[in-house]
C-alpha cells in the first residue's frame, strides 16, 4: 500500500526562494518504488530548481525532503556525494567528459563506488548494450551525434 511513509521520495510542503524571489512554493510531493515521474513545465517554473534540491545542488529554504529515509537538511554539503552515489541524474548537456570515451564516462560513477575492475566492465557493456551504443564505446563525447550522448547519458544513470 502506497503511504508516506514507503515513499522513495518524499518532498512535503518545500519552498525555495532567491532573495525575496520565490522559485517554489510549498511543493509536496511522494515518489514511489518503481515509478518514473516527469517534470514538465515553461521556463522558469521551478522544474531544475526542484531536481538541484533533490541532489542537493541548492539548499531548502523552508520544508522537508526525504530520500530513501535520509532528510536531505541534516546531509552535510561535504556529504553529499552519499547521497548522489543513490541518485542517477540526467543533465540537459549530459555532463559527458570531453576527453574519456563512452566507456570510461559510463564506467566512472561505478569506479567511484569502489567497485571492482569486472563487475564495472561486465556493467558497462551491458548498460551500452541496452541502449545500443555497444560499437560505440571507444567513441569520445564530441565524436557523438546528441541522441548518442543523450544514451550514454542515460547508461551512466542506470
Amino acid at each position: 500500500m502506497k503511504t508516506a511513509d514507503t515513499a522513495l521520495i518524499r518532498i512535503f510542503n518545500v519552498s525555495k526562494h532567491y532573495g525575496s524571489k520565490p522559485a517554489l512554493n510549498h511543493i509536496t510531493l511522494d515518489v514511489f518504488k518503481n515509478e518514473f515521474v516527469f517534470f514538465t513545465g515553461p521556463s522558469g517554473a521551478g522544474k531544475s530548481t526542484l531536481l538541484k534540491l533533490l541532489y542537493l545542488g541548492e539548499s531548502i529554504t523552508e520544508g522537508q525532503v526525504l530520500i530513501d529515509g535520509m532528510n536531505l537538511a541534516r546531509i552535510s554539503k561535504s556529504r553529499a556525494h552519499v547521497l548522489r552515489r543513490k541518485l542517477g541524474i540526467i543533465f540537459q548537456d549530459y555532463k559527458l567528459i570531453p576527453g574519456k570515451t563512452v566507456f570510461q564516462n559510463v564506467a566512472l560513477v561505478l569506479e567511484a563506488r569502489g567497485l571492482s575492475q569486472r563487475f564495472i566492465q561486465k556493467k558497462v557493456n551491458s548498460v551500452l548494450r541496452t541502449v545500443g551504443m555497444e560499437d560505440r564505446q571507444r567513441s569520445f563525447p564530441l565524436g557523438l551525434s546528441g541522441g548518442e550522448q543523450q544514451k550514454v547519458a542515460v547508461a551512466r544513470a542506470v
